[in-house]
């Protein structure tokens, strides 16, 4: 990819990301997508839009950081909680999802640290830029594992007293 972008390009780009635009786009607005009408990707081609876009979102986060954050913290609620239509489901889920990977850590299971990563670290890009619930997809078989430990404890619990109470009688 290094010879390859380089013959492209004519300069030296380690790796290709269009992570500025996206950020743009979260926090601009996407009149100036180049699926748009301003045809700005088209002339000025791929480096150069980006690195316009790129100084523009950075000047505007540093004009604007109250705001971003603002924005930021609204972002990293909807990421847990989309779609809306599903309310209260993915909420849900993803409160599980946080009890069951805290009970896995608690008790130091062995694959505890490897979902947190995914968790914690997954969600970045899209907490700064923006939310479709489509980017939750990847991680949603780890919520849906994570999720289901604490239920499973809470059954084993109640059927471990239904039994004692039966043994009882």
């Amino acid at each position: 990819w290094l010879i390859r972008n380089y013959r492209v390009f004519g300069t030296p780009v380690f790796v290709r990301s269009n992570f500025s635009a996206e950020l743009y786009f979260g926090n601009l607005g996407f009149e100036s997508h180049p699926l748009g009408k301003t045809y700005e990707y088209q002339n000025l081609g791929e480096l150069r839009y980006i690195g316009q876009k790129q100084r523009a979102v950075l000047e505007y986060i540093s004009g604007n950081s109250g705001k971003f954050l603002k924005d930021t913290v609204r972002r990293v609620l909807a990421f847990w909680t989309v779609p809306y239509i599903s309310l209260p489901y993915w909420p849900l889920m993803s409160f599980l999802s946080v009890v069951g990977l805290a009970m896995a850590i608690q008790e130091r299971r062995h694959g505890a640290l490897p979902f947190l990563i995914v968790l914690m670290v997954y969600p970045i890009p899209y907490y700064l830029s923006y939310v479709f619930e489509k980017y939750r997809h990847p991680i949603e078989p780890l919520m849906c594992v994570l999720a289901a430990y604490p239920l499973v404890r809470v059954v084993r619990f109640v059927s471990g007293k239904v039994m004692a109470s039966k043994a009882r009688m």
